[in-house]
């Protein structure tokens, strides 16, 4: 599961609204805690790094009642992708909590006063921790408790587990059965504002806007003339990270008549992706024609059903004339010669005499 963070800070009246965020680091960091009544119980771990971490050089050990120095240690294994959390969970918990649990343990046990270690296998390290352990007083029941984490900034490990537990490091909400908000949560690499499909002087013009981007690689887009089966037609370079709106925009010129299907794919570093909603386009064209093929002052064009532009061209593609017809095209100003005018999509060969 692609579990990429970002943060948003949106203040409103006396509050604001929070999503976890992808700082940077090195270690793994303990990105949420959630308490809550009977077994529902859930640490979750993040990657901050751009680069997998092997899980199984950490170990995360739980202090009871602050009951350092002695714990309860829970191996780790497996490898941890970039941006993406891992979730441990009572094995006791709510089916939604399970649904979303890398592993499950009964050590994962807290009840409001008991402390996590994130530490090396090695040599015991600490690289995080969460709590007080050595304290046994309640800081933590009955609560689902986000790490602040800042996109592109150091992350906040704490690495002295007896150093008191600060409360400012984390926002909480009530918590006590259910699915704590945010666990283990898939938030996609970009935010999309918009994605449009137009058709504009025989050209489709495909334009997408991006809100936000993390770990953003590259944009695919697709293309199928039956809304059933797409294939790639060109990718695009996406911009990595970005917190501010950025415009993107792909031109299939001279574009023929019928049914054209889009759908747009985005692409992480990681090799995830995530596919948008198809948009589509049909192009009409009306059945025109042109004569004589050869006068020297008046070009009829039929088959129009309303004023449509025109271009003359010569024989080398140099544009000689413009403008918009209901009908007929006036050339006596042209000299004698071959020509070539485009009009509704259909280009056509006369001589001027």
């Amino acid at each position: 599961m692609n579990k990429h963070l970002l943060l948003f800070l949106v203040f409103l009246t006396l509050s604001f609204n929070y999503a976890q965020a992808q700082c940077s680091g090195v270690h793994p960091i303990i990105s949420q805690v959630a308490e809550g009544s009977s077994n529902n119980k859930a640490v979750e771990l993040l990657n901050p790094k751009n680069s997998p971490i092997d899980l199984s050089l950490y170990e995360l050990v739980r202090y009871a009642n602050g009951g350092f120095p002695s714990g309860s240690t829970i191996s780790l294994s497996g490898m941890l992708q970039p941006g993406e959390t891992f979730v441990l969970a009572n094995g006791s918990a709510d089916p939604a909590i399970l649904a979303v649990a890398d592993l499950t343990t009964g050590t994962i046990s807290h009840n409001g006063n008991d402390s996590y270690v994130l530490q090396l296998v090695s040599d015991g390290t600490v690289i995080d921790s969460y709590g007080d352990a050595d304290n046994s007083s309640t800081f933590g029941a009955n609560v689902n408790q986000q790490r602040i984490l800042t996109v592109d900034t150091p992350c906040p490990y704490d690495t002295d587990p007896i150093d008191g537990f600060d409360a400012t490091a984390y926002t909480e909400e009530p918590y006590t059965t259910g699915f704590p908000s945010g666990l283990g949560e898939n938030i996609v690499p970009i935010e999309l504002k918009s994605f449009n499909v137009s058709f504009q002087n025989d050209n489709i013009i495909i334009n997408w806007t991006t809100l936000t981007e993390v770990d953003n690689s590259h944009f695919n887009i697709l293309y199928s003339n039956d809304g059933r089966s797409f294939e790639t037609i060109e990718s695009i370079e996406g911009n990595g990270f970005s917190m501010e709106e950025i415009d993107y925009s792909f031109v299939i010129r001279n574009a023929e008549a019928g049914m054209h299907y889009f759908q747009l794919e985005q692409v992480d570093y990681n090799g995830e992706s995530e596919k948008f909603n198809i948009e589509f386009v049909e192009i009409k064209r009306s059945v025109v024609s042109i004569n004589p093929t050869s006068t020297a002052a008046i070009l009829n064009v039929q088959g129009l059903n309303t004023a449509s532009n025109y271009t003359i061209f010569s024989v080398v593609g140099q544009s000689i004339q413009s403008g918009v017809t209901t009908g007929t095209v006036e050339i006596n100003q042209l000299l004698n010669g071959t020509y070539f005018i485009r009009i509704e999509g259909e280009t056509f060969k006369f001589f001027k005499i």
